[in-house]
Formats: structure tokens, C-alpha cells, sequence
């Protein structure tokens, strides 16, 4: 054997030795980490969607603005607050009596609950025999389940809870006192 085949033999198996006794390779044992400390905006996660939420009773009754024509889901304009419904109607004398009485509850709730008159489509509210202090819409679309379209007895007041589900039904007139404790415990379940 020449020398310098015997040079080339001894530094490979010197080779071999120094790099076979000290493991795998340097770059080998680099461990990638799982996440890395900094997220460019590049890498950011994705936030998981939200379950969709189911329908409520306020997000299936549909109003209209008699002035702008604008359609409006109840819950969306209950913003999260519970809501008193007055199903009324130009024609009703009872009606009128219910609009003085939640006129004067009206402030003794204000910021608590929302309350909002609903006429049939094609009732004026200028006709109306008085004027509520709250707004006045047109039902569009009401829940089947509700028989409210248009309500067998007039006047009919809707509590609906915080939760968009009606928490109580009160179909004709009755004494201020009764709607009052009616909305109280409306809010009390919230």
C-alpha cells in the first residue's frame, strides 16, 4: 500500500470514528419548537368561528318602520335588552286604555326593557286612538307558534326575555298593576 493510500485509509477511519462516536449530525438535533415565541402577522392563527347561534322568537318576528319601510329583526332592535311587545290596532278602543298605561310604566322601566307597538300591515299609526311614547312598528312576520298574525284578542302584550324567547303572553286589558308585576318579573328572570 502506498503511503498515501495508507493517509487516506487512516483519516477516513479516523473520520469515521470521530463523527460515528459523537452522534447524529449537528443539524439533526436541532429541535424545531412547536409554535414560535412571536407570531408575524403572516402567521397568525385563525380564530375558530363561533357556533352559530340558534333562532329565537325575537330574531324570527320581523318589523317594519311604517315611515322608512325599513325591516328590522325584533332582537336586533331589542339590543340584548328585554322587550314588551303592545300588539294593537286603530280600531280597538281597549287598545287606548293600554297606551295611557304603559305611557306611565314606560319611565318607571326606561333603559330596562324596550318597548315597541306593533300594528297590522296596512293600520296607519295616525290613527291610532292615542299615541304611544314608544316607537311604533308594522308586524312583517311573526313565529307560526305565536298566533300573532294578526292576535285573536286585542290588545296583547309580548314579554320577551333577555334571550330572545317570549316569557310571558297577556291577550286583553288589564289593570297598570298587572303589567307592572308582569315586566318586573320579566326582569327578574334576567
Amino acid at each position: 500500500m502506498t503511503i498515501l493510500s495508507s493517509i487516506i485509509v487512516i483519516a477516513s477511519v479516523l473520520f469515521f470514528f470521530t463523527c460515528g462516536s459523537s452522534g447524529p449530525p449537528v443539524a439533526s438535533t436541532f429541535v424545531q419548537p412547536k409554535e414560535p415565541a412571536v407570531l408575524l402577522p403572516a402567521q397568525k392563527k385563525e380564530k375558530t368561528p363561533d357556533p352559530i347561534k340558534p333562532a329565537t322568537t325575537a330574531d324570527e318576528i320581523l318589523l317594519r318602520d311604517p315611515v322608512s319601510g325599513a325591516v328590522t329583526p325584533l332582537a336586533e332592535l331589542a339590543d340584548g335588552q328585554p322587550v314588551l311587545l303592545d300588539f294593537s290596532a286603530s280600531w280597538c278602543e281597549p287598545c287606548a286604555v293600554l297606551i295611557e298605561r304603559l305611557n306611565g310604566l314606560q319611565p318607571k322601566f326606561e333603559g330596562k326593557i324596550r318597548f315597541f307597538m306593533v300594528i297590522q300591515k296596512g293600520d296607519a299609526p295616525e290613527r291610532l286612538p292615542g299615541r304611544p311614547e314608544y316607537p311604533i312598528y308594522q308586524l312583517e312576520r311573526s313565529p307560526a307558534a305565536l298566533k300573532v298574525n294578526p292576535p285573536q284578542i286585542l290588545p296583547t302584550v309580548l314579554l320577551i326575555g333577555r334571550d330572545g324567547t317570549v316569557a310571558a303572553e297577556l291577550a286583553g286589558l288589564y289593570p297598570g298593576l298587572y303589567y307592572y308585576g308582569a315586566i318586573a318579573d320579566v326582569m327578574a328572570e334576567d
